[in-house]
């Protein structure tokens, strides 16, 4: 070929490669132009590698070390700026790598299952295309190292790209010296000197030492729980449940709508307390949020998760049971067992197959928050029984991307009737997670969301006969960009109802931080939600 031609095409090839590399993601910020603009020092550095080896080696696998290096320092970008997103947190691959299984869930499980194999195939095909595409292309780029312009350009862009982008770490200058992006790469092995430089990758002696501390405080507790008097106690969570857009910008909706939830608990003859608790997650990882409720264990990320379920711990389903409680755990949008749920003390469980839903299919969980908890009511909770009921509710409604509203149904107990959510959502949104950051209608659509789920959770507390203790609180703030304080980016409302006078007294008189009814202080601060077990047992263990 002529080595002209050959010098163009790399050069076409480069740019092809930059556009890749720094094209806006769909939930990234800022113009299409003014990214790709800016220089990716992980290319050029690939770039001149692959040139390099391809000079030494004078074999064709330099072209496959290209393109292995180019899709690790792509799919790092995609996660290091999604994960900040939609978790509120940096991304950090030892644990978040834990998240993937969940990830694949979260953007398959809507589909059959046929549709679902047929999906993953395509992407393998897809994917084998894209690599033979990109090994193709480095094959061209390295042909390119022949010509002196070209490798002259690639070096001196690449001086240029290190040189702007140490500049830029200088917050300062960050704003007026745009000429860099980030690099993946830089930003992985800065991560990896940190991670065993704190040695943070032994989770075990961290777990061990909140183990201890915990069972301490349960051993100092009367774990008989007399002071119940075999009353009911439940807790509900509500998917994506926060403070941020609900205490802020919607304040106004969401108090006229507890007010009205709370005048309908007075007519069924509950009392209601309600504050501010903080879970360690934000964004997502529900079920380590129920774990840290439930064990009163700072649960961080999935490493400590998993490190707590191979633990002695003795969560709050364990303790009810050793009481003489009946232990029933459901989560209606689990699409297989899970045997884990026995560790933490739970008789029985009710997962996606204990739900015949025939309806409307939902963007999670298939059913409809008042179609699962009325069968809960009816199944569960109102049937004939000689031991008191432990009862965890894990809502379904409420998960992103809060597409789809569903109606309610009055009265309640037309939720079972052969097809009554044949018919559609009370409310869409055009949300996909294509399109899920800074969608227009995002926060409109959450607060719908959020006010069906609560408004369905206390028309189900409502209906309770028994003397009970009900917590309903959120697993986690939604993952949703907005602006706060940054001491309540991670605070959730818990409501404890009860129709039982004394037990709202006792957490009055023993200093619960909650205010009278449904409505919470806006200015009260949280406290850490792995407390409320130790407050649990203060309140009522003794």
């Amino acid at each position: 070929m002529n080595p002209s031609k050959s010098t163009v095409r790399a050069f076409a090839i480069l740019v092809a490669f930059q556009v890749l590399m720094t094209v806006p993601l769909p939930w990234e910020p800022g113009r299409w132009w003014s990214s790709i603009a800016r220089l990716s020092p992980d290319l050029l550095g690939i770039v001149l590698c692959v040139i390099a080896l391809g000079g030494w080696t004078r074999s064709r696998l330099f072209a496959h070390v290209g393109v292995v290096a180019f899709a690790v320092a792509w799919l790092y970008r995609c996660f290091a700026t999604l994960v900040p997103t939609f978790y509120g947190k940096a991304f950090e691959p030892w644990v978040d790598m834990l998240e993937l299984p969940g990830l694949v869930h979260l953007l398959l499980h809507t589909y059959p299952a046929a549709l679902q194999v047929v999906m993953i195939v395509a992407a393998a095909c897809v994917f084998g295309f894209v690599y033979w595409l990109l090994w193709r292309g480095f094959r061209v780029v390295a042909g390119g190292g022949s010509s002196l312009v070209f490798v002259s350009t690639v070096v001196v862009a690449f001086q240029s790209a290190v040189t702007f982008a140490w500049l830029q770490s200088d917050t300062a200058l960050r704003s007026r010296i745009a000429v860099a992006a980030p690099s993946s790469i830089a930003s992985a092995c800065e991560y990896a000197i940190d991670v065993f430089a704190s040695k943070s990758y032994r989770v075990g002696p961290i777990v061990n030492e909140r183990v201890q501390a915990a069972n301490q405080v349960i051993d100092r507790a009367d774990t008989s729980f007399t002071s119940l008097d075999s009353a009911d106690v439940q807790v509900l969570f509500l998917e994506s449940y926060g403070r941020g857009i609900l205490g802020n910008s919607t304040r106004e909706r969401y108090t006229t709508e507890l007010r009205r939830l709370e005048a309908r608990l007075t007519e069924s003859g509950f009392v209601s307390r309600t504050g501010w608790v903080r879970p360690r997650v934000r964004g997502g990882g529900s079920s380590l949020a129920h774990l840290e409720f439930m064990s009163g264990i700072p649960v961080e990320n999935r490493r400590v998760f998993d490190a707590l379920l191979a633990s002695p711990i003795r969560p709050l389903p364990a303790l009810l049971r050793n009481a003489g409680y009946r232990t029933v755990n459901v989560e209606p949008a689990m699409p297989r067992e899970w045997p884990e749920a026995a560790v933490l003390g739970f008789d029985d469980d009710a997962f996606r197959s204990s739900f015949p839903y025939r309806g409307t299919k939902y963007a999670w969980g298939d059913m409809p928050d008042q179609y699962a908890l009325a069968r809960v009511l009816r199944d569960i909770v109102a049937k004939e029984r000689t031991k008191p009921m432990f009862l965890q509710y894990v809502s379904i409604t409420g998960h992103a991307p809060f597409s789809m509203i569903p109606p309610v149904l009055e009265p309640w107990e037309r939720a079972l009737d052969d097809g009554a959510f044949d018919r559609p959502a009370a409310k869409t949104y055009d949300i996909t997670w294509l399109n899920y950051a800074g969608h227009p209608e995002i926060e409109k659509a959450y607060v719908d969301a959020m006010c069906y789920s609560l408004r369905i959770a206390i028309e189900y507390t409502s209906k309770l006969t028994r003397p009970s203790l009900v917590f309903v609180l959120g697993d986690h703030q939604p993952p949703i960009e907005y602006v706060d304080r940054i001491e309540r980016q991670h605070d959730v409302p818990m409501h404890v109802i009860t129709n039982v006078p004394a037990f709202a007294k006792r957490l009055d008189d023993d200093g619960w931080p909650c205010t009278r009814g449904m409505v919470p202080d806006f200015e009260a601060a949280s406290i850490p939600s792995s407390r409320i077990l130790h407050r649990f047992l203060m309140s009522f263990g003794k």
